[in-house]
């Protein structure tokens, strides 16, 4: 009894944060922001890995999508799963 009442709570729990306290889908660029910021890094740590200053800005200003190749590179350097930049 006790295990169908704690299963219905931690259910409901998870509806009630479902419906009020969504986490939104992040995209390429606030990932990549969230592991610099976690490594205390900023963008001129990146020129090395993709390439060029210009490049760099793209990502984040005009919010270019990150090319697979250069996901490949961020995940390399960061020792993360290429799929959090695609």
């Amino acid at each position: 009894m006790e295990e169908l009442f704690l299963e219905l709570l931690i259910t409901l729990i998870e509806k009630f944060e479902s419906e009020n306290y969504p986490i939104p889908a992040g995209d390429s660029a606030s990932m990549l922001q969230h592991l610099m910021d976690a490594r205390d890094l900023d963008k001129s740590d990146l020129i090395p890995v993709l390439g060029t200053e210009t490049e760099v800005e793209k990502v984040f200003v005009s919010g270019r999508a990150i090319e697979i190749d250069e996901a490949r590179k961020l995940a390399d350097f960061f020792g993360v799963d290429i799929s959090l930049f695609l």
